[in-house]
């Protein structure tokens, strides 16, 4: 840090002369500085100077124990003399605010400001423009004052003030909310200049030809960024007459015009003010006072809550406002902008990586105007000094912090300016290696650590993506071959993806509600493309860096990104339309405004997109590409993604970390959810899953048209005869696909069978079938019935609301044979695999469905009976293989199997059964050799559970749009579990189940008295969640607080699960601590 310090002095240095002159001048024309009266102001509201070495995490209580007064303080300063703030208060100074905070606390060269807190936008959003009464503006601008005596400048408040020949403070007013959120608020630089300051600078001190560029420069930026942000002047209207004259200069970047050519880009971006009725305000005070507004009001602007819904960022009040003395990038030729990460953000790789642009400002880097330069490059166009200087900076930040860095910085006429700095966000792969890293190389952080806050369940995901299946071979022939790279761009962000290409955020949303997957190609991506770049597979642009909004946001969803190609040029097709009213069948005299007049011709764009490798080949909306973001590859054409095969196990980061994850002892551990021997074996020997949490039963069913046709004559058939004959030909088939389940599984280790679940009407021919009179002919007769028979048995099985109808164990009891069959097949298939290869997994029979008792037991006895009949028939037959029973089989007799039945149990998917859970476990009824019926586990059934809860479908939930739209509901019950709804039912069912264990004989304190011991519960049955919410994380964290004992979801979610689990046991232990405290 000593660096840093030393720096600024040197800073000071620079400057020396200048600021001597400005104190002398500022004696004397001054209006209004900031003395004591301004200190009073701040020491009534717990202005204090207190100063912190590095970052450390405030606990809970200290949080919850600062004073009312701080609580209240609307202004916190950061200056080298006095910094309200640090790193801890995000939630009171924004994540902005508090890494200005923290990296002023730190000694870095940070340009002093200050920070309106996040309640103070809460309180303009209730209450406008009144807050500031009361003092609020007064301190606004005694903080202004506090910052230009940092600087030695002045902030003249009215057009008119302004003397002298210095350039005065100016300042940037930047949003920035506890939660990140790129590009989606709005920033304002460049604050404070007018056109007397400007006539009045380049007529004295900025006569040269550099000297008026800059000034020009900053001030048609300000015209710009008060337009949209302040007016709501559409920001394509100033881009307009930029790129127009551009074309007029022949001028390919904006660094290419100079002075005079932006005096009259001014004057322009004046003209589209008074093309919508607004004038540019000339007092600074007026400039900033609407600008604070425009900050808070941001908060609510259609892009931040759109990007809000999509990311379900929920809990935040609103943002702060960050206040700061300008430094400027676009000063010289000795200045940049740009962003960098202490580390690699898609690779992980432990150097500092990014970007900047020469002659730059502000969003010019990410906003991808022109490509940047790599940052190992400074160095080359004489930049060196401020390289070894950002470097040390980064390594400070990333070791006050312990995590990568994102930071923003300046180069000012050679010297160094960090203007911010937050976590960076990352890809899957680079959280895990720098994960892995800061606990095995750098030793910062331990692996619980690691575990708890460095890599999330996105990450995971997002690592297990599968990558295209790429050919073996290139054709050689001319053209477009069946595997042909486009063009190379930036590696933006990891993953492959294809799917038709959308030119606007408005086209991607369409195709997308339509079912088609999209790629969105784009000059390069802002934050009014938000909805279509989610509603997108993967993103595509011209231009743009590493640090571009389309890389950031793509690295920050998992989602691919290929940015800076190039050689993509854009063509537009124009085609005008002359509309016709007697073509149009409209009367223009009785409708007016139905058309343009009939000698005004229509324009229509037609966009298409070509590559310089490829010039005659073009690319239109609709037509399908890829993007290869590991790579940096666009590929012509829809591509096969490659299976994921063994890849996760040869991800060494991955299997170290996901050993730290399973080194968080849980009681809940993670099954999965599969149907096949593939899907078994695959989830249980790659992801790690321990068991079967869920097998659907009817997936077999329907596993192949043959088994269809069986389960059709069983509903179908004309008598009894023919059903059992449906029965009998099914029973074989499904008790081959159980004993292959059973030997993936392997020994001892559990699977959970449920029995037919779904309604009736999903078995049945559909209309479209029926309307065939092939199909129709070929159902009637395998079902041996007539077509008005077939028609009206179908008419009879439909229901009205088949969810709530003939299914689960409803289908069972209608059908007993069903549930029987079920039971022979699975136990011949134990005995089959046990005989097979010794295994003897542990086999749980689930009942679906059930609301009352007498259904469990109807459903028990049948499954009961039809265990004992198995064994009773394989008991004395089984023949084994020697080498895997030799030393238990007897020479004089063959192995007699014991008497091993199943386990059985039912789904807590009613909220009926979730009231009488209790009686389900105290059944006394007894099967066959006193074998004990009462349910021996239970499943949580969360999809149909939250459907009956709430009496929302869960295949027809439309009108939920609406529920977030208007506030209704801010999350899907269906995605997240409802804890407060819900969640209350499951725990009325687990405390159903759950008793206290008797007292045993404990020691005896001094007095005599037994010691006191924590009071011990045991849960009487096992339970196990197997919806779709035992893959959410959210969801996951209330079965982890409630002891569930398995989580089961689908095979690609596994390794997301376990790590969701041990995250929830940390965070639970943390809770009980501190409530324990």
């Amino acid at each position: 840090m000593s660096l840093f310090r030393a720096s600024s002095s040197s800073f000071s240095r620079h400057f020396t002369t200048r600021t001597k002159k400005r104190s002398e001048r500022r004696k004397e024309t001054r209006p209004r500085m900031l003395r004591s009266i301004g200190r009073k102001v701040f020491a009534s509201v717990g202005y204090s100077d207190a100063k912190s070495g590095d970052v450390k995490e405030k606990t809970g209580e200290e949080i919850r124990k600062e004073s009312a007064e701080v609580r209240k303080q609307k202004v916190y300063l950061f200056t080298k003399s006095r910094c309200d703030g640090d790193a801890t208060m995000k939630s009171i100074l924004g994540g902005k605010g508090a890494g200005l905070a923290a990296m002023t606390n730190l000694g870095l060269r940070v340009p002093p400001g200050a920070t309106l807190s996040v309640n103070t936008c809460k309180e303009y959003l209730e209450r406008g423009k009144e807050i500031f009464k009361g003092g609020l503006e007064e301190l606004i601008f005694e903080a202004v004052d506090v910052i230009g005596e940092e600087v030695s400048k002045i902030f003249w408040r009215k057009s008119t003030d302004f003397v002298g020949e210095e350039l005065p403070l100016l300042l940037s007013v930047r949003s920035g909310a506890a939660a990140s959120m790129p590009g989606m608020m709005d920033t304002v630089l460049n604050l404070g200049l007018n056109d007397r300051v400007v006539d009045a600078l380049t007529a004295t001190s900025f006569t040269e030809e550099s000297g008026k560029r800059f000034l020009y420069d900053a001030y048609r930026r300000l015209l710009d960024l008060f337009g949209d942000v302040v007016f709501g002047i559409p920001h394509e209207d100033f881009e307009r007459k930029l790129r127009k004259l551009k074309e007029l200069r022949n001028a390919q970047n904006d660094v290419d015009l100079n002075a005079d050519d932006l005096q009259s880009l001014c004057e322009s971006y004046k003209d589209v003010y008074d093309a919508h009725d607004k004038t540019f305000p000339q007092d600074p005070e007026e400039q900033l006072m609407l600008t604070i507004e425009a900050v808070f009001k941001s908060w609510n602007n259609p892009r931040a809550r759109v990007y809000r819904e999509v990311t379900k960022t929920t809990g935040l009040a609103g943002t702060a406002v960050n206040i700061q003395a300008m430094v400027y990038g676009n000063l010289n030729d000795k200045s940049l902008s740009g962003v960098c990460f202490t580390r690699s953000p898609a690779t992980g790789d432990d150097t500092i990586y990014g970007e900047w642009l020469q002659s730059s400002q502000g969003e010019d880097v990410v906003a991808g105007i022109r490509t940047p330069e790599q940052i190992e490059d400074m160095a080359k166009f004489g930049f060196g000094d401020a390289l070894e200087e950002l470097k040390e900076a980064c390594d400070v930040l990333e070791k006050a912090y312990k995590n990568m860095m994102d930071v923003e910085f300046t180069v000012e006429d050679n010297v160094l300016y960090i203007l911010q700095c937050r976590v960076g966000k990352r890809t899957g792969i680079a959280a895990l290696k720098i994960a892995t890293d800061l606990v095995e190389k750098n030793n910062l952080i331990s692996p619980r650590d690691a575990v708890a806050k460095y890599v999330n369940v996105e990450h995971i995901e997002q690592v297990i993506h599968p990558t295209f299946r790429r050919p073996t071979f290139t054709s050689l022939g001319g053209g477009i071959d069946s595997w042909n790279v486009l063009a190379e761009g930036l590696a933006a962000s990891p993953g492959c993806a294809s799917g038709r290409i959308a030119f606007t955020s408005a086209d991607a949303i369409k195709m997308h509600k339509f079912g088609q997957k999209v790629i969105l190609v784009r000059e390069e991506t802002s934050a009014e493309d938000v909805g279509g770049m989610h509603a997108s597979e993967g993103f595509l642009t011209a231009r743009g860096g590493m640090t571009s909004h389309a890389a950031v946001v793509a690295r920050g969803w998992g989602k691919p990104c290929v940015a800076g190609t190039k050689s993509m040029h854009f063509v537009d097709h124009e085609y005008h339309v002359a509309p016709h009213p007697r073509l149009e069948h409209i009367d223009l005299t009785t409708h007016p405004d139905a058309l343009e007049p009939a000698d005004t011709p229509r324009t229509i764009v037609e966009r298409s997109v070509v590559f310089e490798e490829y010039p005659d080949v073009s690319f239109r909306k609709g037509d399908f590409i890829s993007i290869d973001g590991t790579r940096g590859e666009v590929i012509e054409g829809e591509k096969e993604l490659e299976p994921l095969g063994t890849a996760v196990k040869d991800n060494k980061a991955l299997m170290d970390f996901m050993e730290w994850v399973d080194d968080i002892p849980s009681e809940t551990v993670v099954y999965a959810n599969c149907d096949t021997e593939k899907e078994i074996r695959f989830a249980m020997e790659t992801f790690g899953a321990k068991g079967v949490g869920l097998c659907r039963t009817e997936h077999m069913f329907l596993a192949s048209p043959d088994r269809v046709r069986c389960v059709r004559q069983l509903f179908l058939a004309s008598d009894e005869d023919a059903r059992a004959k449906a029965l009998a030909d099914i029973e074989p088939i499904l008790r081959y696909d159980f004993a292959n389940l059973l030997h993936a599984v392997g020994h001892e280790k559990s699977i959970t069978i449920r029995l037919l679940d779904p309604p009736v009407h999903e078995f049945l021919p559909k209309d479209t079938e029926l309307d065939d009179p092939e199909i129709l002919e070929e159902i009637t007769k395998y079902c041996g019935v007539s077509e008005t028979t077939l028609r009206a048995k179908i008419a009879k099985l439909r229901e009205t609301n088949p969810m709530l109808g003939n299914r689960g164990c409803r289908l069972g009891i209608s059908h007993p044979g069903i549930t029987a069959m079920t039971t022979r097949a699975i136990a011949h298939a134990y005995y089959d695999a046990h005989e097979k290869t010794g295994i003897q997994p542990v086999v749980k029979i689930m009942i679906p469905l059930v609301a009352t008792v007498s259904e469990y037991l109807q459903q028990v006895h049948i499954i009961d009976r039809e265990m004992h009949a198995a064994y009773l028939a394989r008991r004395h037959t089984l023949r084994f293989a020697k080498e895997h029973f030799e030393s238990r089989l007897a020479k004089e007799r063959e192995y007699e199997l014991d008497y091993h039945p199943f386990k059985v149990g039912c789904m807590l998917e009613t909220p009926r059964s979730c009231l009488i859970a209790k009686n389900l476990i105290d059944i006394e009824d007894v099967g066959e050799e006193n074998f004990p019926l009462r349910a021996s586990f239970f499943s949580l059934g969360t999809n149909d559970l939250t459907q009956m809860t709430f009496g929302y479908s869960r295949d027809d939930s439309s009108f939920f749009q609406a529920y977030e739209r208007e506030k209704v509901a801010l999350v899907d019950p269906f995605e997240i579990l409802d804890w407060d709804g819900v969640g209350k039912l499951i725990k009325i069912a687990l405390n159903e189940i759950t008793e206290e264990e008797k007292e045993e004989e404990t020691d005896k304190d001094e007095t005599g008295k037994p010691k006191s011991r924590p009071r011990r519960l045991r849960r009487l049955a096992e339970v196990s969640a197997c919806g779709e919410h035992a893959g959410n994380p959210k969801s996951i964290e209330f079965f982890v607080r409630n002891k569930i004992n398995v989580v089961s979801c689908s095979a690609f979610r596994v390794l997301g699960a376990r790590l969701a689990v041990a995250k929830a046991q940390i965070h639970t232990e943390e809770d009980e601590e501190r409530e324990r405290e």
